[in-house]
């Protein structure tokens, strides 16, 4: 990863005619420039926006200071709907994922693999989302 003074970047060239540096989800800098940009220009395009991309760095920070970072361990909490729900690990049932009885039940295989705990959540929370968003947007 090509790095400028204490910046590390990604950087893409294109056939376009403008330059563009972006904060990526994840906290990296990305520079999108014109094929015919010298690493000299990029070095001087980057020390020209400098400011931005430390200012921009810092607002990632704050932003994601307070995200939480769960761990899939029997008894982690999960919201759904305002409520905290302790995650236990089942052997058999129908879904990978249920919640029953105030725990989320994450089944631990099927077919003998393990199974996904971060994409079977995704899959419960998109399939509950598919009742409840329309509903909420109707009223």
């Amino acid at each position: 990863m090509p790095t400028y003074k204490d910046i590390e970047y990604i950087l893409t060239r294109r056939k376009r005619k403008t330059a563009s540096i972006h904060i990526e989800r994840d906290g990296s800098v990305s520079l999108i420039v014109p094929d015919e940009l010298s690493d000299n220009d990029v070095d001087t395009l980057i020390e020209s926006k400098r400011y931005w991309i430390y200012k921009s760095l810092a607002e990632w920070t704050d932003l994601n200071a307070t995200r939480i970072q769960r761990e899939f361990v029997s008894g982690e909490g999960f919201l759904y709907l305002g409520r905290s729900y302790r995650l236990m690990f089942v052997e058999e049932q129908r879904k990978p994922l249920m919640l029953k009885n105030g725990f989320f039940c994450l089944r631990t295989k099927k077919n003998g693999k393990t199974v996904s705990p971060h994409e079977a959540f995704k899959e419960f929370y998109r399939e509950r989302g598919k009742d409840r968003i329309p509903e909420r947007v109707a009223l």
